[in-house]
Protein backbone atom coordinates (compact mmCIF):
# COMPACT_ATOMS: atom_id res chain seq x y z
CA UNK A 1 0.00 0.00 0.00
CA UNK A 2 2.59 2.37 0.40
CA UNK A 3 4.52 1.34 -2.53
CA UNK A 4 1.43 2.77 -4.41
CA UNK A 5 1.15 5.85 -2.64
CA UNK A 6 4.76 6.72 -3.33
CA UNK A 7 4.32 5.61 -6.75
CA UNK A 8 1.40 7.96 -7.16
CA UNK A 9 3.17 10.97 -5.58
CA UNK A 10 6.48 10.77 -7.77
CA UNK A 11 4.01 10.89 -10.71
CA UNK A 12 2.58 13.75 -9.39
CA UNK A 13 5.65 15.35 -9.42
CA UNK A 14 6.81 14.59 -12.56
CA UNK A 15 3.45 15.78 -14.39
CA UNK A 16 3.89 19.17 -12.06
CA UNK A 17 7.52 19.68 -13.12
CA UNK A 18 6.70 19.11 -16.80
CA UNK A 19 3.63 21.60 -16.24
CA UNK A 20 5.86 23.95 -15.39
CA UNK A 21 8.62 23.58 -18.15
CA UNK A 22 5.98 23.91 -20.68
CA UNK A 23 4.50 26.98 -19.26
CA UNK A 24 8.18 28.43 -18.98
CA UNK A 25 8.65 27.61 -22.22
CA UNK A 26 5.35 29.11 -23.39
CA UNK A 27 6.22 32.50 -21.46
CA UNK A 28 9.83 32.86 -23.37
CA UNK A 29 8.35 32.35 -26.83
CA UNK A 30 5.88 35.43 -25.82
CA UNK A 31 8.10 37.77 -24.41
CA UNK A 32 10.80 36.46 -27.47
CA UNK A 33 7.90 37.35 -29.73
CA UNK A 34 6.88 40.69 -28.05
CA UNK A 35 10.83 41.91 -27.74
CA UNK A 36 10.82 41.33 -31.75
CA UNK A 37 9.78 44.02 -34.40
CA UNK A 38 10.23 44.92 -38.19
CA UNK A 39 12.08 47.31 -39.44
CA UNK A 40 12.08 47.87 -43.58
CA UNK A 41 15.00 48.99 -45.55
CA UNK A 42 15.02 50.37 -48.55
CA UNK A 43 16.72 53.03 -51.17
CA UNK A 44 20.48 52.78 -52.20
CA UNK A 45 21.81 50.56 -49.17
CA UNK A 46 23.80 47.03 -49.12
CA UNK A 47 20.86 45.17 -49.01
CA UNK A 48 17.29 45.83 -48.96
CA UNK A 49 13.71 44.29 -47.73
CA UNK A 50 12.54 43.92 -44.00
CA UNK A 51 14.42 42.47 -41.12
CA UNK A 52 13.82 41.87 -37.53
CA UNK A 53 15.03 44.06 -34.81
CA UNK A 54 14.89 43.98 -31.21
CA UNK A 55 12.87 46.32 -29.43
CA UNK A 56 15.00 49.24 -27.72
CA UNK A 57 17.69 49.00 -30.72
CA UNK A 58 18.46 52.17 -32.18
CA UNK A 59 18.34 52.59 -35.69
CA UNK A 60 23.03 53.16 -36.23
CA UNK A 61 23.13 49.26 -34.61
CA UNK A 62 20.34 48.04 -36.41
CA UNK A 63 22.26 49.16 -39.65
CA UNK A 64 25.64 48.32 -38.91
CA UNK A 65 24.00 44.68 -37.75
CA UNK A 66 22.42 44.32 -41.03
CA UNK A 67 25.28 45.37 -43.29
CA UNK A 68 27.53 43.30 -41.32
CA UNK A 69 25.40 40.12 -41.93
CA UNK A 70 24.47 40.64 -45.52
CA UNK A 71 28.13 41.50 -46.28
CA UNK A 72 29.25 38.18 -44.45
CA UNK A 73 26.56 35.80 -46.33
CA UNK A 74 27.91 37.64 -49.50
CA UNK A 75 31.40 36.23 -48.95
CA UNK A 76 30.08 32.72 -47.86
CA UNK A 77 27.38 32.21 -50.65
CA UNK A 78 30.68 33.06 -52.80
CA UNK A 79 32.60 29.34 -52.37
CA UNK A 80 35.76 29.08 -53.45
CA UNK A 81 38.88 32.15 -52.10
CA UNK A 82 39.05 33.15 -55.82
CA UNK A 83 35.10 34.22 -55.36
CA UNK A 84 35.42 35.06 -52.41
CA UNK A 85 38.59 37.63 -53.28
CA UNK A 86 36.10 38.67 -56.32
CA UNK A 87 33.21 39.93 -53.97
CA UNK A 88 35.41 41.48 -51.42
CA UNK A 89 34.41 45.09 -53.39
CA UNK A 90 30.75 44.52 -53.12
CA UNK A 91 31.00 43.37 -49.25
CA UNK A 92 32.47 46.60 -48.74
CA UNK A 93 30.11 49.04 -50.83
CA UNK A 94 29.48 51.96 -49.04
CA UNK A 95 26.19 53.32 -48.47
CA UNK A 96 25.11 56.98 -47.21
CA UNK A 97 24.82 57.84 -43.23
CA UNK A 98 23.14 61.06 -43.82
CA UNK A 99 20.27 62.73 -44.84
CA UNK A 100 18.87 59.28 -44.06
CA UNK A 101 14.49 59.23 -44.16
CA UNK A 102 12.83 57.92 -41.25
CA UNK A 103 9.04 56.78 -41.74
CA UNK A 104 7.08 56.22 -38.73
CA UNK A 105 3.51 55.37 -38.54
CA UNK A 106 1.13 58.43 -37.66
CA UNK A 107 3.92 60.69 -37.32
CA UNK A 108 5.78 63.13 -39.89
CA UNK A 109 8.99 61.85 -41.62
CA UNK A 110 12.55 62.26 -39.62
CA UNK A 111 16.13 63.34 -41.10
CA UNK A 112 18.58 61.47 -39.13
CA UNK A 113 22.36 61.98 -39.96
CA UNK A 114 24.26 58.96 -38.32
CA UNK A 115 27.55 60.05 -39.53
CA UNK A 116 27.22 63.10 -37.07
CA UNK A 117 26.35 60.69 -34.27
CA UNK A 118 28.87 58.94 -34.58
CA UNK A 119 31.05 62.27 -34.07
CA UNK A 120 29.09 63.77 -31.67
CA UNK A 121 27.25 61.01 -30.07
CA UNK A 122 23.45 63.21 -30.06
CA UNK A 123 21.29 60.35 -30.09
CA UNK A 124 18.74 62.68 -31.61
CA UNK A 125 20.34 61.53 -35.00
CA UNK A 126 20.45 57.52 -33.87
CA UNK A 127 16.63 57.28 -32.36
CA UNK A 128 15.49 53.75 -30.92
CA UNK A 129 13.31 51.63 -33.42
CA UNK A 130 9.56 51.07 -33.56
CA UNK A 131 8.11 48.07 -35.53
CA UNK A 132 6.77 48.75 -38.73
CA UNK A 133 9.59 51.79 -39.21
CA UNK A 134 11.18 52.17 -42.42
CA UNK A 135 14.54 53.54 -42.91
CA UNK A 136 15.32 54.98 -46.53
CA UNK A 137 18.67 55.54 -48.15
CA UNK A 138 19.59 58.43 -50.08
CA UNK A 139 22.14 57.75 -53.27
CA UNK A 140 25.72 58.15 -52.32
CA UNK A 141 27.88 60.08 -54.87
CA UNK A 142 31.09 61.29 -54.37
CA UNK A 143 31.69 62.21 -57.58
CA UNK A 144 28.90 65.23 -58.12
CA UNK A 145 26.93 64.94 -54.36
CA UNK A 146 30.06 65.87 -52.20
CA UNK A 147 32.10 68.48 -50.75
CA UNK A 148 35.64 67.90 -50.27
CA UNK A 149 38.02 69.47 -47.72
CA UNK A 150 41.59 70.04 -47.01
CA UNK A 151 44.90 72.21 -45.84
CA UNK A 152 44.80 73.09 -42.20
CA UNK A 153 41.97 70.28 -40.60
CA UNK A 154 42.93 66.93 -39.28
CA UNK A 155 41.01 64.88 -41.64
CA UNK A 156 41.19 65.88 -45.24
CA UNK A 157 38.48 63.98 -47.63
CA UNK A 158 35.53 64.10 -49.71
CA UNK A 159 32.27 64.28 -47.78
CA UNK A 160 28.44 63.50 -48.58
CA UNK A 161 26.79 66.92 -49.16
CA UNK A 162 23.42 67.88 -47.62
CA UNK A 163 21.25 70.73 -48.55
CA UNK A 164 21.88 73.69 -45.90
CA UNK A 165 25.65 72.24 -44.97
CA UNK A 166 27.96 75.28 -44.16
CA UNK A 167 31.33 76.29 -43.79
CA UNK A 168 30.81 75.11 -40.25
CA UNK A 169 29.76 71.47 -41.08
CA UNK A 170 32.61 70.74 -43.37
CA UNK A 171 35.26 71.76 -40.57
CA UNK A 172 33.31 69.70 -38.25
CA UNK A 173 33.28 66.74 -40.53
CA UNK A 174 37.09 67.09 -40.94
CA UNK A 175 37.11 66.82 -37.21
CA UNK A 176 38.18 70.49 -36.55
CA UNK A 177 41.32 72.73 -37.24
CA UNK A 178 44.62 71.00 -36.83
CA UNK A 179 46.98 72.51 -34.07
CA UNK A 180 49.81 72.21 -36.14
CA UNK A 181 48.64 74.87 -37.93
CA UNK A 182 48.98 78.75 -36.97
CA UNK A 183 46.71 81.93 -37.23
CA UNK A 184 44.33 79.71 -39.49
CA UNK A 185 41.27 82.39 -39.79
CA UNK A 186 40.74 82.37 -43.86
CA UNK A 187 39.23 79.36 -45.88
CA UNK A 188 39.02 79.28 -50.25
CA UNK A 189 36.16 77.54 -51.10
CA UNK A 190 36.64 76.96 -55.44
CA UNK A 191 33.24 76.56 -57.10
CA UNK A 192 32.82 75.35 -61.01
CA UNK A 193 30.16 76.45 -62.81
CA UNK A 194 27.81 73.98 -64.08
CA UNK A 195 29.11 73.38 -67.22
CA UNK A 196 32.57 73.11 -65.38
CA UNK A 197 34.68 75.83 -67.28
CA UNK A 198 34.31 78.51 -64.24
CA UNK A 199 36.26 78.37 -61.71
CA UNK A 200 35.24 80.74 -58.60
CA UNK A 201 37.40 81.48 -55.94
CA UNK A 202 35.78 82.36 -52.44
CA UNK A 203 37.51 83.26 -49.50
CA UNK A 204 35.69 83.56 -46.33
CA UNK A 205 36.38 83.77 -42.94
CA UNK A 206 36.83 80.34 -41.32
CA UNK A 207 34.08 81.26 -38.52
CA UNK A 208 31.93 82.33 -40.40
CA UNK A 209 28.41 80.06 -41.42
CA UNK A 210 28.71 80.09 -45.30
CA UNK A 211 26.68 78.32 -46.89
CA UNK A 212 28.01 75.71 -49.14
CA UNK A 213 27.07 74.06 -52.66
CA UNK A 214 27.73 70.84 -54.26
CA UNK A 215 30.57 70.31 -55.51
CA UNK A 216 32.69 72.84 -53.27
CA UNK A 217 35.68 71.96 -52.74
CA UNK A 218 37.54 73.94 -49.67
CA UNK A 219 40.62 74.76 -48.68
CA UNK A 220 41.22 75.91 -44.72
CA UNK A 221 44.35 77.96 -44.45
CA UNK A 222 46.33 80.33 -46.61
CA UNK A 223 50.07 78.47 -45.50
CA UNK A 224 50.98 74.79 -45.50
CA UNK A 225 52.54 73.75 -42.24
CA UNK A 226 56.11 72.17 -42.65
CA UNK A 227 56.20 70.92 -39.10
CA UNK A 228 56.73 67.36 -40.52
CA UNK A 229 58.44 64.19 -39.57
CA UNK A 230 61.73 64.70 -41.64
CA UNK A 231 63.84 62.10 -41.40
CA UNK A 232 66.70 59.99 -43.39
CA UNK A 233 68.07 56.21 -42.62
CA UNK A 234 71.32 56.24 -41.75
CA UNK A 235 72.84 52.66 -41.51
CA UNK A 236 76.35 50.69 -40.67
CA UNK A 237 78.99 51.62 -39.24
CA UNK A 238 77.85 54.78 -37.27
CA UNK A 239 76.81 55.33 -33.46
CA UNK A 240 73.26 55.59 -33.90
CA UNK A 241 71.86 53.52 -36.65
CA UNK A 242 68.55 54.51 -38.14
CA UNK A 243 66.08 56.88 -38.45
CA UNK A 244 67.93 60.96 -37.71
CA UNK A 245 65.50 63.53 -37.63
CA UNK A 246 66.31 66.18 -40.19
CA UNK A 247 64.80 70.08 -41.12
CA UNK A 248 63.26 70.78 -44.42
CA UNK A 249 66.19 72.07 -46.06
CA UNK A 250 68.66 69.50 -48.24
CA UNK A 251 70.76 67.41 -45.61
CA UNK A 252 74.23 66.54 -46.23
CA UNK A 253 76.50 63.38 -46.05
CA UNK A 254 78.28 64.70 -42.95
CA UNK A 255 75.15 66.58 -41.15
CA UNK A 256 73.75 62.69 -41.38
CA UNK A 257 76.53 61.09 -40.13
CA UNK A 258 76.85 63.79 -36.90
CA UNK A 259 72.95 63.31 -36.37
CA UNK A 260 74.01 59.44 -36.18
CA UNK A 261 76.76 60.15 -33.81
CA UNK A 262 79.44 59.94 -36.12
CA UNK A 263 81.19 57.14 -37.27
CA UNK A 264 82.57 53.88 -35.23
CA UNK A 265 85.98 52.53 -34.53
CA UNK A 266 85.12 49.94 -37.99
CA UNK A 267 84.12 52.27 -39.99
CA UNK A 268 85.75 52.58 -43.64
CA UNK A 269 84.41 56.47 -44.50
CA UNK A 270 85.89 55.23 -48.51
CA UNK A 271 82.66 52.66 -48.08
CA UNK A 272 80.02 55.23 -47.67
CA UNK A 273 76.92 54.80 -49.98
CA UNK A 274 73.87 56.48 -50.98
CA UNK A 275 70.87 54.58 -52.00
CA UNK A 276 67.96 55.56 -53.60
CA UNK A 277 65.30 53.73 -51.81
CA UNK A 278 62.60 53.86 -54.52
CA UNK A 279 64.21 51.34 -56.17
CA UNK A 280 65.44 48.56 -53.45
CA UNK A 281 62.82 45.80 -52.42
CA UNK A 282 61.39 45.51 -49.19
CA UNK A 283 63.88 44.06 -46.56
CA UNK A 284 66.98 44.40 -48.93
CA UNK A 285 69.00 45.78 -46.23
CA UNK A 286 68.38 43.07 -44.11
CA UNK A 287 68.62 40.70 -46.59
CA UNK A 288 72.59 42.06 -48.06
CA UNK A 289 73.43 43.38 -45.17
CA UNK A 290 71.79 42.00 -41.95
CA UNK A 291 70.33 45.33 -40.97
CA UNK A 292 67.08 45.98 -39.44
CA UNK A 293 65.83 48.99 -40.69
CA UNK A 294 62.76 49.37 -38.60
CA UNK A 295 60.06 49.89 -41.74
CA UNK A 296 58.45 47.35 -43.05
CA UNK A 297 57.33 49.27 -46.33
CA UNK A 298 53.70 49.41 -45.12
CA UNK A 299 51.28 47.48 -46.71
CA UNK A 300 53.12 46.59 -50.40
CA UNK A 301 53.93 43.03 -50.60
CA UNK A 302 57.70 41.57 -52.05
CA UNK A 303 56.28 40.57 -55.62
CA UNK A 304 54.29 43.70 -55.79
CA UNK A 305 57.35 45.63 -55.50
CA UNK A 306 59.16 43.93 -57.57
CA UNK A 307 56.86 43.67 -60.10
CA UNK A 308 56.97 47.65 -60.15
CA UNK A 309 60.19 47.82 -59.77
CA UNK A 310 60.97 45.36 -63.05
CA UNK A 311 58.48 47.01 -64.85
CA UNK A 312 59.72 50.73 -64.36
CA UNK A 313 63.39 49.37 -64.96
CA UNK A 314 62.60 48.15 -68.01
CA UNK A 315 60.81 51.63 -68.92
CA UNK A 316 63.67 53.36 -67.97
CA UNK A 317 65.61 50.98 -70.38
CA UNK A 318 63.72 51.38 -73.60
CA UNK A 319 64.21 55.19 -72.77
CA UNK A 320 67.91 55.13 -72.92
CA UNK A 321 67.61 52.82 -75.56
CA UNK A 322 64.93 54.56 -78.16
CA UNK A 323 67.21 57.59 -78.90
CA UNK A 324 70.74 55.70 -79.12
CA UNK A 325 73.11 55.01 -82.91
CA UNK A 326 74.48 51.85 -81.09
CA UNK A 327 75.17 48.58 -83.13
CA UNK A 328 73.67 45.37 -82.46
CA UNK A 329 76.98 44.41 -81.41
CA UNK A 330 76.80 46.86 -78.91
CA UNK A 331 73.77 46.26 -77.39
CA UNK A 332 73.99 42.92 -75.11
CA UNK A 333 76.44 45.31 -72.98
CA UNK A 334 74.11 47.95 -73.13
CA UNK A 335 71.49 46.23 -72.07
CA UNK A 336 73.43 44.93 -69.11
CA UNK A 337 74.74 48.03 -68.00
CA UNK A 338 71.78 49.81 -67.71
CA UNK A 339 69.86 46.99 -66.09
CA UNK A 340 72.69 46.65 -63.50
CA UNK A 341 71.97 50.61 -62.97
CA UNK A 342 68.58 49.91 -62.70
CA UNK A 343 68.97 47.27 -59.86
CA UNK A 344 71.11 48.72 -57.99
CA UNK A 345 70.70 52.51 -58.01
CA UNK A 346 73.65 53.89 -55.24
CA UNK A 347 76.18 55.99 -55.50
CA UNK A 348 79.69 56.42 -53.78
CA UNK A 349 81.28 58.52 -51.44
CA UNK A 350 83.64 59.39 -49.72
CA UNK A 351 83.25 60.55 -46.12
CA UNK A 352 86.58 60.47 -44.86
CA UNK A 353 87.01 63.73 -42.76
CA UNK A 354 83.12 64.59 -43.25
CA UNK A 355 84.11 67.01 -39.79
CA UNK A 356 85.49 69.63 -41.88
CA UNK A 357 83.45 72.22 -43.63
CA UNK A 358 84.76 71.75 -47.13
CA UNK A 359 85.11 67.94 -47.18
CA UNK A 360 83.17 65.94 -49.98
CA UNK A 361 80.80 64.70 -47.51
CA UNK A 362 79.68 67.98 -46.29
CA UNK A 363 78.86 69.14 -50.03
CA UNK A 364 77.63 65.78 -50.84
CA UNK A 365 73.42 66.60 -50.69
CA UNK A 366 71.08 64.02 -49.82
CA UNK A 367 67.27 63.85 -50.93
CA UNK A 368 64.40 62.92 -48.61
CA UNK A 369 63.95 59.20 -48.90
CA UNK A 370 67.76 58.45 -49.25
CA UNK A 371 69.36 55.67 -47.55
CA UNK A 372 73.09 56.27 -46.23
CA UNK A 373 75.61 53.41 -45.07
CA UNK A 374 78.60 53.29 -43.66
CA UNK A 375 80.48 50.16 -44.55
CA UNK A 376 83.10 48.78 -42.14
CA UNK A 377 86.87 48.41 -42.95
CA UNK A 378 88.09 45.35 -44.73
CA UNK A 379 91.00 43.18 -43.82
CA UNK A 380 90.89 40.63 -46.13
CA UNK A 381 91.24 39.15 -50.08
CA UNK A 382 89.39 36.84 -51.58
CA UNK A 383 90.65 34.41 -53.74
CA UNK A 384 89.49 31.58 -55.95
CA UNK A 385 89.29 30.13 -59.30
CA UNK A 386 91.64 27.51 -60.39
CA UNK A 387 93.68 27.46 -56.72
CA UNK A 388 93.43 24.76 -54.20
CA UNK A 389 91.94 26.59 -51.89
CA UNK A 390 89.95 29.40 -52.62
CA UNK A 391 88.79 31.66 -49.62
CA UNK A 392 89.33 34.72 -47.57
CA UNK A 393 92.54 35.42 -46.82
CA UNK A 394 93.99 38.65 -44.26
CA UNK A 395 95.61 41.22 -45.97
CA UNK A 396 99.14 41.82 -45.64
CA UNK A 397 100.85 45.05 -46.37
CA UNK A 398 102.89 45.04 -49.34
CA UNK A 399 102.34 41.60 -50.91
CA UNK A 400 101.51 40.98 -54.29
CA UNK A 401 99.15 38.57 -56.02
CA UNK A 402 101.27 35.41 -55.58
CA UNK A 403 101.60 35.96 -51.62
CA UNK A 404 97.62 35.29 -51.73
CA UNK A 405 97.78 32.75 -54.58
CA UNK A 406 100.36 30.87 -52.51
CA UNK A 407 98.27 31.20 -49.25
CA UNK A 408 95.58 29.49 -51.38
CA UNK A 409 97.58 26.45 -51.54
CA UNK A 410 98.90 27.27 -54.98
CA UNK A 411 97.91 26.85 -58.56
CA UNK A 412 95.73 24.15 -59.49
CA UNK A 413 96.26 21.64 -62.40
CA UNK A 414 94.65 23.77 -65.18
CA UNK A 415 95.40 27.34 -64.01
CA UNK A 416 96.33 29.84 -66.88
CA UNK A 417 99.23 31.50 -65.31
CA UNK A 418 98.94 34.36 -67.84
CA UNK A 419 95.62 35.13 -66.53
CA UNK A 420 95.10 35.84 -63.37
CA UNK A 421 92.54 39.01 -62.88
CA UNK A 422 92.72 41.63 -59.63
CA UNK A 423 89.43 42.53 -58.96
CA UNK A 424 89.10 46.20 -57.62
CA UNK A 425 87.22 46.24 -54.15
CA UNK A 426 85.02 49.54 -55.40
CA UNK A 427 85.73 50.20 -59.03
CA UNK A 428 85.16 46.05 -60.04
CA UNK A 429 87.93 46.92 -62.51
CA UNK A 430 89.58 43.48 -63.98
CA UNK A 431 93.40 44.04 -64.06
CA UNK A 432 95.45 41.35 -66.00
CA UNK A 433 98.52 41.52 -63.00
CA UNK A 434 100.36 38.82 -65.08
CA UNK A 435 100.76 41.86 -67.74
CA UNK A 436 100.19 45.17 -65.61
CA UNK A 437 101.51 44.01 -61.78
CA UNK A 438 99.32 45.79 -59.16
CA UNK A 439 99.17 46.12 -55.62
CA UNK A 440 96.53 44.21 -53.67
CA UNK A 441 94.74 46.22 -51.10
CA UNK A 442 91.99 45.38 -48.72
CA UNK A 443 88.96 43.98 -50.39
CA UNK A 444 90.06 43.04 -53.73
CA UNK A 445 89.39 39.75 -55.23
CA UNK A 446 91.91 37.65 -57.16
CA UNK A 447 90.43 35.07 -59.53
CA UNK A 448 92.50 32.45 -61.36
CA UNK A 449 90.88 31.39 -64.71
CA UNK A 450 90.89 27.86 -65.89
CA UNK A 451 92.16 26.74 -69.14
CA UNK A 452 89.49 24.88 -71.16
CA UNK A 453 89.64 21.34 -71.42
CA UNK A 454 87.88 19.33 -74.34
CA UNK A 455 87.32 15.94 -74.68
CA UNK A 456 88.50 13.61 -77.89
CA UNK A 457 84.48 13.42 -79.09
CA UNK A 458 85.19 17.50 -79.05
CA UNK A 459 87.69 17.83 -80.92
CA UNK A 460 86.11 15.84 -83.33
CA UNK A 461 83.29 18.12 -83.39
CA UNK A 462 85.46 21.14 -83.77
CA UNK A 463 87.33 19.31 -86.84
CA UNK A 464 84.24 18.39 -88.37
CA UNK A 465 83.20 21.99 -88.20
CA UNK A 466 85.86 23.28 -89.57
CA UNK A 467 86.09 20.62 -92.64
CA UNK A 468 82.16 21.20 -93.40
CA UNK A 469 83.24 25.31 -93.72
CA UNK A 470 85.96 24.05 -95.60
CA UNK A 471 84.10 22.01 -97.81
CA UNK A 472 81.40 24.80 -98.21
CA UNK A 473 83.84 27.17 -99.19
CA UNK A 474 85.14 25.08 -102.14
CA UNK A 475 82.01 24.00 -103.19
CA UNK A 476 81.15 27.88 -104.15
CA UNK A 477 84.51 28.16 -105.27
CA UNK A 478 83.90 25.66 -107.94
CA UNK A 479 80.69 26.82 -108.54
CA UNK A 480 82.26 30.09 -109.52
CA UNK A 481 84.49 28.34 -112.01
CA UNK A 482 82.22 26.89 -114.06
CA UNK A 483 79.67 29.72 -114.21
CA UNK A 484 83.16 31.45 -115.51
CA UNK A 485 84.03 29.72 -118.43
Amino acid sequence: MNSARIYIFLTLILLSAKLLTAQQSTEKMFNASASTISVTVGGDFIVTGTFPAVVNERADQFVTRVSAEAAKADVQNSGSAAKIKQAKPANQKKYALRNIILKRNNAAPVIIDLQKFRMDGDFKNNPYLQNDDVLIFPVLDLERDYFSVEGAVNRTGKYQFVEGDKLSDAIYFSHGISKAYDNVNKAEIYRLSQDGLKLEKIVVNVNDDFPLKRGDRIRVGTEETYRKDYKLLVLGEVRFPGYVPVSRNLTTVADAIKHAGGLTEKADPSNTRIFKSGSLPPDYFKRVFGIETGDDGGETTLSESLAFSTYMNELNLLELYRMSGITERDTNYFFTEVRLKNMLDYERVDATGYESSNSSASLKELKMGDVLFVGGKENSVYVFGQVRNPGNYIAAAGKDFQYYISAAGGLGEYAIEDEIWLIRRFSNEWINVAEHPSKVEPGDIIYVQKENIYSFSSYVYIAGSYLGIVGSVATVILLLVQFGK
